[in-house]
C-alpha cells in the first residue's frame, strides 16, 4: 500500500448550522480547510455523515426536528448538540431513546503531507475493550475480535499468510457488540488500528481527504440487512453449487509423467470406486483449453470451471503465452485506445505484472466474451476469478480514476462484466468464485479465501477469514480443503474436509504433484471420512441451499460468527473457535494439531449432538471428546433441519445414488415457540413452527404444506407420537426416533 507521511489536523470551528428538509449541514475548519458535513438518514437506515458522497448512493429521508437537537427519520434517532469543547456531538439512539454511540468533533481530522497538501482522512471511534467485541472489516485472517490489531485495507496477495495484517478483500464495515456498526464509503486503501495507538478507540484512515461514514444502530445481522441493500445482495449460485467441487492447480494437473487428461480420468475413477460419480463440478485450471477435458467431463456427468488471469502479457505465467495479439483480434481493433487495457502513465503498459485487463473500458465486456465463446460452447459452467490485486498507484483506467483509487475498486468492476459475461451465456446457472474483493463485489461474484498454507495455522487463517467475511457481506464463501501451499498431513486433510463440510463451499485445490487433494492420497481413515461428509453434505443441501437464498434476501450470511448470532452476550460473544452454520447447527472444527478434545462455549439452552443425540444443558464452556474422526457439531433446541435421506433407511450419511430419496426433517425438543422458514428456491418457501406442548415433548406445525416424508427426532426419549392427531409407529434407538410420514403431516406432536 502505498504510504502517506500526514501530519493530522483536528477541526478547532463549528459554523453555519442549517436544518434542512433531508440534511442537517455544517461547517468544520482546521484552519487550513474548511469542509461543509451533511447529516442524512439514508432510505436504507442509519446515519449518514460526508462533505463528499463516496461509491455508494442513497436517497436520503426527510427530517423531522425535535426539541433538544433531536432528529427523526424512518426507524432511525440521534441528538446533534453544538459543543464549545469539542464543537459538536452526534449521538445515535437506539430504539428506547437511549444514545450508543457519540461522535464529536475529534472523531475526524485531516491529514497534511509535507506540502501542505490534503490527502487523507480519519476516523476515531470509541470501544471498550473489556466488553465489546470488533469484527468485520473484510477478510482478515488473524481472529475475530479485532481489538488490539491493526490491518492494511489494501487489496493483497497474502502469500500463505505472510503478514496477517493483509486481505485479499477489504471490506471497511466493522461492527461493535455495543450495539452500532459503521461503514466508511470509499474504495481507496487504507490503515486500520483498534486501541494499539489510542487505548480503546479505533483509528481508520484513507487515502482520500473525502469524508463518507454510514453508521448504523441495532444488531449485526440488522446492519448487515441495511449494508447489503446499500452495495447490493449477494448473487446467489445454483443449487449444485453448494454441492461438493473436485480440482486443482495447473502444476498439478500438467506436471508429471501421466497426461492431464487421463489424469483427470484417473481422478473421476477414482471417486466412482468410493462410490461417487456424480461430482458436482471440477475447478480445471490449465486444461480447459483442451477439448478432450470437456469430453470427459460430459462423459462422467460434472462441471468444468476455468482459470482467469486478468491480464493479457503473461510475463510470469509464460505456459499460457503471449495474448496481446489476441486481444487486438477479439476487440477487432489494433488502436491500443480501444483495448481495454491498464495503462501507466507514460507508457503504453502497466508494468510488473502484465498488461493488466480495464474492466471498467466499454471492451472489456467484448473482450471476455469472445475469449469464453469456446469454452461456453463445450459447456464451462464457471471460472474461478482469480488476481486482480495487483493494480499499480501509477495506473490510469478508462473511467479516468487512477490506481490509487481503482486499486481496491477495480475488483468491483471484474466481477461485474464477468458476471454479466456469464449470465449472457450460461443465464443464472454458473459460480464464479472471486480471490480480490471490495465493498459491493458480492453483488457480482461469490469468493474464495485465497491460498493458506498446508498447516494448522493455515485451516486456522481459512477460518477467521471465513466468519469475517461472512460478516462483510461475503456468504458464499470456501477455502481450499487442505490449504494449497505445500502438502497437508493425513490429520490436517481430515481436519479441514470437516470445516470445508460445514462452509458455503466445499471445494479442494492444491498446488502438488506429490499429492493433490483426493481423500484417498490421505489413508483409509480420510476415505472413510468423506464419503461420511460427503453423504452428509447431500442430506443437508437443501438446509444450504435454503440459507443461501435467505443471505440473498436479507445479507444474513451462512456462517455467522458468535458475536454476530449473540452480540449482547460477552462469554458467548468473545467465543473465537467455533459458528452456527445456518441457524439451526453450532459447529466446532478442530483447529490445533494432536488433540481428541475440544472446548465449547454452549449458549444458554440445550444442544443436541448431531452425531450422538445427547443433550447439553448449555450457559457454560465444556471440552467435548473430538476424535479424529468426529467434527463437534450441534443442533440447538426447537430445530428443525430440512434433510434428503434414502427413502429404505431413512440414514444419513449413506449412499444415495442409486436409491429413492425422500425428504425429512431433524429435529429437536422444544422449550419455547420458534418458527423456521425454510426456502425450496428464490419464490417458494414454506413456514414451520415448533413449540412444548403441555406435557411433552415437541409440538410441530407444517401450515405451508410443506412436502416431508420422515422425521428424524434428536434428543428425546420418546413413548408416543401423534400425526395429525393420531397415533402412529416409530423406530426408536436410544434417544433417536424416526418416524416415516407416508402422507406428510400439518401437526406432528412427541411425547
Amino acid at each position: 500500500m502505498p504510504i502517506i507521511p500526514v501530519k493530522w489536523a483536528t477541526f478547532t470551528a463549528i459554523s453555519d448550522i442549517k436544518k434542512e428538509e433531508a440534511a442537517l449541514t455544517f461547517t468544520l475548519t482546521d484552519g487550513k480547510t474548511a469542509v461543509t458535513m451533511h447529516v442524512t438518514f439514508p432510505a436504507v437506515g442509519g446515519v449518514r455523515i460526508f462533505d463528499r458522497e463516496g461509491f455508494f448512493k442513497s436517497e436520503p429521508l426527510p427530517i423531522t426536528y425535535g426539541e433538544d437537537g433531536k432528529m427523526t427519520a424512518g426507524n432511525t434517532a440521534a441528538v446533534f448538540t453544538p459543543d464549545e469543547k469539542v464543537l459538536f456531538t452526534l449521538s445515535l439512539l437506539d430504539g428506547a431513546g437511549a444514545p450508543v454511540v457519540t461522535l464529536c468533533g475529534s472523531t475526524l481530522a485531516l491529514g497534511y503531507d509535507e506540502e501542505g497538501v490534503c490527502r487523507k482522512a480519519l476516523y476515531r471511534f470509541p470501544f471498550d475493550s473489556e466488553n465489546d467485541v470488533l469484527f468485520g472489516m473484510g477478510e482478515r485472517f488473524n481472529c475475530i475480535n479485532q481489538i488490539g490489531a491493526s490491518a492494511y485495507l489494501w487489496n493483497e496477495d497474502t502469500v500463505f499468510g505472510r503478514d496477517e495484517r493483509d486481505s485479499y478483500q477489504n471490506i471497511p464495515l466493522l461492527h461493535n457488540t455495543a450495539g452500532y456498526s459503521v461503514f466508511i464509503n470509499t474504495m481507496y486503501g487504507g490503515w486500520a488500528d483498534f486501541g494499539g495507538t489510542e487505548p480503546n478507540v479505533t483509528r481508520i484512515d484513507f487515502n482520500t481527504p473525502d469524508i463518507d461514514m454510514f453508521l448504523f444502530v441495532g444488531t449485526p445481522l440488522s446492519v448487515l440487512d441495511s449494508y447489503t441493500q446499500l452495495t447490493g445482495r449477494e448473487v446467489l449460485p445454483p443449487k449444485w453449487a453448494f454441492r461438493y467441487w473436485m480440482g486443482s492447480s495447473w502444476y498439478s494437473w500438467n506436471k508429471g509423467d501421466i497426461p492431464c487428461t487421463e489424469k483427470f480420468r484417473n481422478i473421476l475413477e477414482g471417486y466412482k470406486a468410493i462410490g461417487i460419480s456424480n461430482l458436482a463440478a471440477c475447478y480445471a485450471e490449465g486444461i480447459t483449453n483442451i477439448p478432450e477435458t470437456f469430453d470427459i467431463a460430459k462423459e462422467y456427468g460434472i462441471r468444468l470451471f476455468h482459470w482467469n488471469y486478468p491480464a493479457v502479457r503473461f510475463e510470469d505465467h509464460d505456459h499460457l503465452g503471449k495474448k496481446d495479439d489476441m486481444m487486438m483480434e477479439l476487440c477487432g481493433s489494433t488502436d491500443p485506445a480501444l483495448l481495454p487495457i491498464i495503462y501507466t502513465k507514460g507508457t503504453d503498459y502497466e508494468p510488473s505484472s502484465g498488461t493488466m485487463t480495464d474492466f471498467t473500458h466499454p471492451n472489456a465486456p467484448l473482450f471476455v466474451e469472445r475469449y469464453y465463446r469456446d469454452m461456453f460452447e463445450k459447456g464451462l459452467a464457471g471460472a474461478m476469478i482469480d488476481f486482480g490485486d495487483q493494480v499499480k498507484v501509477d495506473g490510469v483506467f478508462y473511467n479516468g480514476k487512477d490506481g490509487n483509487v481503482m486499486h481496491n475498486e477495480s475488483a468491483y468492476w471484474y466481477a461485474k462484466v464477468m458476471h454479466d459475461v456469464f449470465t449472457a451465456a450460461r443465464g443464472n446457472d454458473w459460480v464464479l468464485f472471486q480471490r480480490p474483493g471490495c465493498a459491493g463485489s458480492q453483488h457480482y461474484a461469490s469468493h474464495f479465501g485465497g491460498d493458506q498454507p498446508c498447516t494448522y495455522r493455515g485451516i486456522q487463517q481459512a477460518f477467521y477469514a471465513g466468519l469475517n467475511a461472512a460478516a462483510s457481506g461475503y456468504s458464499n464463501w470456501g477455502s481450499d480443503i487442505g490449504g494449497l501451499g505445500g502438502v497437508p498431513s493425513d490429520e490436517l486433510y481430515v481436519r479441514w474436509l470437516q470445516y470445508s463440510t460445514f462452509s458455503p463451499f466445499m471445494r479442494a485445490h492444491s498446488q502438488s504433484l506429490e499429492k493433490m487433494r483426493e481423500p484417498w492420497e490421505f489413508g483409509d481413515l480420510a476415505v472413510e471420512q468423506f464419503k461420511k461428509l460427503y453423504w452428509w453434505r447431500e442430506n443437508m443441501l437443501d438446509y444450504i441451499y435454503s440459507a443461501a437464498i435467505f443471505n440473498h434476501k436479507t445479507g444474513t450470511p451462512i456462517m455467522r460468527a458468535m458475536p454476530l448470532v449473540y452480540p449482547h452476550e460477552k462469554a458467548v460473544a468473545h467465543t473465537e473457535d467455533q459458528y452456527f452454520f445456518g441457524s439451526e447447527l453450532l459447529v466446532a472444527p478442530v483447529l490445533i494439531d494432536r488433540t481428541t478434545f475440544k472446548p465449547v462455549y454452549f449458549p444458554k439452552g440445550n444442544w443436541t449432538s448431531l452425531w450422538s443425540g445427547d443433550v447439553t444443558v448449555g450457559g457454560r464452556r465444556l471440552f467435548v471428546s473430538a476424535p479424529l474422526e468426529t467434527i463437534p457439531v450441534f443442533l440447538r433446541e426447537g430445530a428443525i433441519l430440512p434433510l434428503t435421506l434414502p427413502k429404505e433407511t431413512l440414514a444419513p450419511c449413506e449412499n444415495m445414488e442409486t436409491v429413492e430419496k425422500v425428504a425429512a426433517l431433524m429435529v429437536t425438543p422444544a422449550v419455547s415457540r420458534r418458527e423456521v422458514v425454510h426456502f425450496a428456491s428464490a419464490d417458494d418457501s414454506f413456514r414451520l413452527v415448533s413449540e412444548k406442548p403441555d406435557g411433552g415433548i415437541l409440538h410441530l406445525e407444517n401450515p405451508d404444506g410443506m412436502k416431508v416424508g420422515a422425521l428424524l427426532i434428536m434428543g428425546a426419549d420418546v413413548s408416543h407420537v401423534a400425526v395429525d392427531g393420531k397415533e402412529v409407529p416409530f423406530t426408536k434407538d436410544g434417544n433417536k426416533t424416526t418416524v416415516r410420514l407416508a402422507n406428510g403431516f400439518k401437526t406432528v406432536t412427541v411425547f
